[in-house]
């Protein structure tokens, strides 16, 4: 099968760390596994793809699967089933799934994709391949932040706490575009009526605006204003909830200031991963938990701040909300060739993505007549 191989971790030109190769093995499956076969019909480029190509995460991977490279790169995915182990029960051969694929894997750049059955779902009816893979990380991170860990529903339903209680409109701020999160949070907090504000970068700020508008919110340009938080505390605003997918110190700290007592601050940000890559795989777990439990103890006591680290996975309430035209997906550039997944990771390494990089694998028709 086709697929690009990560020859060896390392920063510099993408070109020289990511290996084309037309002769490599269809994974084997295990029929006695959970494991789905999956002939991918197109990925979707993320942050962490470009991390880990540099060296992110290099010691757990090491230790995981005895070899740090070649690997594999590639985490969303759409395609077709063509194989299933004995205990994969929620497909059959030719169902169409999106998900996304494990650290511990080989990824989804190539034309077939070994998959755990809890990390896929049935992908949305109403989707192109190519849109439906600018969806499973930032759609899934994004209802999982706001409505499980969040408990945000639709204002004037009842709340997720308490059922005989109605959910009231929640002041909410959205720090950060990455990876189309940022665009996916305020496309589900207009649809359920909540406030929104958000900070941004400059080329997000019109389609950032377009969706709060009607809200009464405030859409930052942090390139513009970098002192964007100070200056909203010295105003006295404060949210109910904040959602920060930037994930550092810097901007941890500059989000719970604008926290009212008693609100929620949910991160995207991989803090027990964080800590393996810099600590190895036991002392940073140990590390990682350790911070996370530091954390909440230190804002519950300091301002009764809930501190969620959100973790995610398949859900299949999310396709039916991209089914329902709730999340739309946000592709700025399409790659038609897999061969060009270099420039794809480029692309985004000199920050001049406004949405979704998005690869063409295989062309769903062309492919099922192949396998026939």
């Amino acid at each position: 099968m086709r697929g690009v191989r990560l020859a060896s971790f390392g920063e510099g030109d993408p070109h020289s760390r990511l290996e084309v190769r037309d002769d490599l093995l269809v994974p084997p499956l295990n029929p006695s596994t959970n494991d789905v076969l999956v002939r991918v019909e197109a990925t979707s480029v993320n942050p962490i793809d470009l991390a880990m190509r540099k060296g992110y995460a290099r010691k757990i991977l090491f230790r995981a699967r005895a070899k740090e490279s070649p690997m594999t790169l590639g985490f969303d995915c759409v395609g077709t089933v063509v194989q299933t182990g004995k205990s994969a029960w929620s497909f059959k051969v030719g169902d169409r799934v999106w998900g996304s694929t494990s650290l511990f894997r080989d990824g989804c750049n190539a034309e077939y994709v070994l998959v755990e059955e809890p990390a896929l779902a049935q992908a949305p009816a109403n989707l192109t391949s190519v849109k439906a893979a600018a969806l499973p990380t930032a759609a899934v991170a994004a209802w999982k932040a706001l409505v499980e860990s969040g408990q945000l529903g639709p204002v004037g339903s009842p709340s997720p706490l308490n059922p005989s209680a109605t959910t009231d409109r929640q002041r909410v701020f959205i720090n950060g575009d990455s990876d189309g999160v940022g665009v996916i949070a305020l496309q589900l907090l207009k649809h359920y009526g909540h406030h929104a504000s958000a900070v941004c970068s400059a080329p997000n700020v019109p389609k950032f605006t377009q969706l709060i508008d009607a809200g009464g919110g405030e859409v930052i340009d942090h390139t513009r204003e970098p002192d964007w938080a100070a200056r909203l505390a010295g105003e006295g605003k404060e949210y109910d909830v904040l959602l920060d997918t930037v994930g550092t110190d810097e901007a941890e700290a500059q989000c719970v200031k604008l926290l009212k007592r008693g609100g929620k601050y949910l991160s995207l940000r991989p803090l027990v991963l964080d800590l393996i890559h810099e600590h190895g795989p036991f002392m940073g777990a140990m590390k990682g938990w350790w911070s996370i439990v530091k954390k909440q103890v230190e804002m519950k006591k300091e301002k009764d701040v809930l501190v969620n680290y959100v973790t995610c996975g398949p859900d299949g309430k999310v396709r039916r909300l991209v089914e329902e035209g709730v999340i739309r997906p946000d592709v700025d550039r399409v790659f038609d060739d897999l061969a060009q997944l270099p420039e794809a990771h480029a692309l985004l390494e000199r920050g001049e993505a406004r949405g979704k990089v998005v690869i063409k694998v295989q062309d769903p028709l062309t492919a099922a007549a192949a396998a026939h």
